[in-house]
């Protein structure tokens, strides 16, 4: 390729030579791949326009990936994951339009906007957005979109029976009544049906690891997708998918949902810290300490097993432990 090289004064034929090179952004030695051209007579570095358009997108692909910015292609994935436009979608977030066009431009977001966007990407948080926020859109493009955060959370449940779990808790949350689901509550819920799962149908709910972390049982995949709630309430969802469940399952469901759907997510953890199962878990780690030890299947099925066989039983034994975790006495 001719370009003109300004120490030779001439055009001269040049060459692309892929390189690594390093550029400093906000303070960071961002590394990349990039393109040089340099003259073959007198080795100095050639001016392309094009090339160096393309080097300074790399330069900041780069610096987003380094800083664990949203890049464009996880924009367009939002847009596309939930059939919304990008002026309903900067609406959405309270945003002038032009704060989200520049970024397909090329511009990096700054850090709050950029995490902004980035929780979007969590079907959960967007129902969150929706409903907090979803009164700028059209009704149409709100029911569109709305259906498209509601497939996706059921086809997450499809794929993960413990996200079908948390789907029924969240189909079921007793708005009449005030009632409000946290992340904190929401892991207890999940450890006591597989819980009584092992103990009444002697199989487990769902295959995922739970562990015993300083507030009590977590099952981590769980964790990862509701941690941005922090201990704000997660939104109710519409509809649950019960198909990956049988009669007996949804009866276990039932019975948990009814029994400890009631206590608040502080005494849940007390629930789950005066049971053997995760105080044997736990053994010999402080407090305070965050543990990646598992609680057994077998410890659970041994130690549930013999508190109760039907509802009835299982409510006298929850009501009890109830009464002694309060410091409740009997006379």
């Amino acid at each position: 390729m001719l370009r003109y090289c300004a120490f030779c004064d001439k055009k001269v034929e040049v060459k692309p030579i892929e390189k690594e090179m390093h550029v400093n952004i906000d303070k960071m030695d961002v590394v990349y791949k990039g393109i040089e051209l340099r003259c073959p007579c007198c080795g100095e570095p050639v001016y392309d326009s094009k090339i160096n358009d393309a080097n300074i997108a790399a330069a900041n692909a780069a610096y987003r990936s380094m800083s664990n910015i949203i890049s464009v292609d996880e924009i367009n994935e939002i847009l596309e994951r939930y059939d919304i436009g990008k002026k309903p979608l900067a609406q959405l977030l309270g945003w002038g339009e032009a704060t989200l066009l520049r970024y397909f431009d090329g511009f990096t977001p700054k850090r709050d906007y950029s995490d902004r966007l980035k929780e979007l990407l969590n079907p959960y948080k967007m129902l969150q957005v929706l409903n907090a926020n979803g009164t700028v859109l059209s009704d149409v493009a709100r029911r569109k979109t709305m259906d498209k955060v509601n497939a996706f959370i059921n086809e997450k449940g499809n794929d993960d029976k413990a996200f079908g779990v948390v789907n029924f808790f969240l189909a079921n949350i007793d708005v009449e009544n005030e009632e409000t689901i946290t992340h904190m509550k929401l892991q207890k819920l999940l450890y006591y049906v597989q819980a009584w799962s092992l103990a009444l149908l002697h199989h487990v709910m769902f295959t995922d690891r739970i562990e015993a972390w300083a507030h009590g049982p977590v099952i981590p995949n769980v964790y990862q997708t509701f941690k941005v709630f922090g201990r704000e309430p997660i939104a109710a969802i519409e509809q649950w998918d019960d198909s990956s469940f049988n009669d007996e399952e949804k009866n276990v469901l039932r019975i948990v949902k009814k029994i400890y759907g009631n206590f608040d997510a502080p005494v849940l953890r007390k629930f789950t810290h005066s049971e053997d199962p995760w105080i044997k878990a736990r053994h010999g780690l402080p407090d305070n300490e965050n543990s990646n030890n598992e609680i057994s299947n077998n410890d659970m099925r041994a130690f549930y097993c013999g508190k109760g066989k039907s509802y009835e039983e299982i409510k006298e034994y929850v009501l009890q432990m109830h009464a002694s975790t309060m410091g409740i006495t009997f006379n």
